[in-house]
């Protein structure tokens, strides 16, 4: 039952995202306010879409937005192998996987708007 409760966990973003979430509230995640701020958007305590997610204000082309995406990424990337202050891998896995989502949520936006087949 354990394994396949830790397995359902790790495959279910949200579950991660509000285990991040509490471990922020309680202080078991500690970090500085820039990395709380961006923690806070991407699991989506700003907002669920993927403007709020970003930090971004709605009317942001979606150019601008897959720029931001990129740029999450590749930030929380190098912190998946060796953790981040205050941090842990497991959080900056689940930030990096989030914005990978947003960037394939973006990218089908932008193939829709551009062939509405």
């Amino acid at each position: 039952m354990d394994r396949l409760l830790t397995g359902f966990l790790t495959r279910e973003p949200a579950l991660g995202e509000l285990d991040v979430l509490h471990r922020l509230a309680t202080g078991a995640l500690r970090l500085g306010s820039e990395d709380r701020e961006q923690v806070l958007a991407l699991v989506g305590a700003r907002g669920r879409d993927v403007h709020s997610r970003l930090g971004l204000p709605p009317d942001t082309p979606l150019d601008t937005a897959r720029r931001r995406a990129l740029d999450l990424a590749a930030a929380w990337l190098p912190r998946t192998a060796a953790g981040f202050p205050g941090g842990d891998r497991a959080a900056a896995r689940l930030l990096h996987a989030r914005c990978q989502n947003l960037l394939a949520r973006i990218d089908a936006a932008r193939s829709h708007l551009e062939d509405p087949r």
